[in-house]
Order: structure tokens, then C-alpha cells, then sequence
């Protein structure tokens, strides 16, 4: 979403997992953790992360990505979950993005995860014209849990923004987005560059 308010040229739409506009209810619930956190120990770090996830009344496909997620948590150096941790506990707010909601889809599990009800009120209502993708089930890595369901929905928002996919696995654009053919030169290399 940041990107998208900065870059608002680069972005034609957007899939949100589960996601949130705004850190204010993390970084009150992080205290005093966000002032220290980049002096914490590497093992305190991994605790408060993992202690975060849920723990009770889901399925065994969203239990697994959790664990999942854990092992590679512990692969994570202390530094970049410093810097992490230090970005959700720090009061921030997504931007304006100049984008038509219409574009904008926003995937949610259902039941308990690590985003407070209220932010996800709060972003229904910031993007109202979004299409909702919900999962009865899936936790906080739906994409994990339920890769087949979170796919299709994926497939649904590309193809309701003008991107499909061909019988032969390429990605197709419509005719009317394509740019029109001119005797001008090719962009050199220079201005193609992220």
C-alpha cells in the first residue's frame, strides 16, 4: 500500500492478504518494545513474534502454515526481525492511493488472526468499492493453508483487471490496454530500469 501511494504510476492494482492500513493498534499494544527493539535479544524477538500468532479453535491446514512460518522465523537473523518488528510497532498510515477501488481486492480469513477486527473494519471502509475475497477458513497465511482457494481468488482479481492467463501458461493482455504502435524509437535499457 505504500508503494502503491508513492508510486501510483507503477501500480494498476492491488490483492491485499489480511492486510491493514494503518500500525496505531500495534504500536500501543508494542509499549515500550518499540523504543528497545533494535537492542533486544535475538531469542526475545522470535518470542513476542511467534507469541503473537493464535494458538486456539482452527483447522489443521492453517496450524501448519503457522508452523510453518515459525521454522522460518528462526532462520531470520536478529537484525531483520528488529527492523520488522520495528515497522509494525511504529504508528504509521497508508497514504492516499490513487487508484480506483474497483482494482483493489482484499482476501480475508475469517475467525481469529493477528490483524484486530477493528483494522479490518477500518479497511473495508477506507476501500469501499474493493471487491472482498473471504475464507471461511485459512488463518493468517491463507495462501498457505488454502493455496487452491487463495489462487482462485488471485486468478478472479487479475482477470477483473484485465490480465489472464493463456491455454499455453503466458500472461495475456486485453488489446485495449496495449500501447498504441508508433514510428517512434524503443526506449533505451536507461529508461526501462525499475
Amino acid at each position: 500500500q505504500h508503494f502503491a501511494a508513492r508510486y501510483p504510476q507503477r501500480v494498476k492494482s492491488l490483492m491485499l492478504c489480511n492486510a491493514f492500513a494503518t500500525t496505531h493498534s500495534f504500536a500501543a499494544k508494542a509499549g515500550a518494545l518499540a523504543t528497545v527493539v533494535h537492542i533486544t535479544p535475538t531469542p526475545i524477538l522470535r518470542k513476542v513474534l511467534l507469541d503473537s500468532f493464535p494458538d486456539c479453535g482452527m483447522e489443521l491446514s492453517a496450524k501448519q502454515a503457522i508452523d510453518w512460518v515459525a521454522q522460518q522465523v528462526h532462520t531470520l537473523s536478529g537484525q531483520d526481525l528488529a527492523s520488522r518488528l520495528s515497522l509494525n510497532c511504529t504508528s504509521s498510515t497508508v497514504g492516499e492511493i490513487r487508484l480506483d477501488d474497483s482494482r483493489i481486492t482484499l482476501l480475508e480469513s475469517s475467525g481469529e488472526t493477528m490483524v484486530p477486527e477493528e483494522l479490518r473494519r477500518e479497511l473495508n471502509q477506507r476501500y469501499r468499492g474493493a471487491r472482498l475475497a473471504q475464507l471461511k477458513t485459512g488463518g493468517d497465511f491463507p495462501y498457505l493453508a488454502r493455496p487452491d482457494e487463495a489462487t482462485l481468488f488471485v486468478e478472479v482479481h487479475m482477470r477483473g483487471v484485465g490480465v489472464f492467463i493463456t491455454d499455453h501458461g503466458d500472461m495475456a493482455f486485453p488489446v485495449a490496454d496495449a500501447p498504441a504502435a508508433t514510428s517512434a524509437p524503443a526506449p533505451s535499457a536507461e529508461n526501462t530500469r525499475w
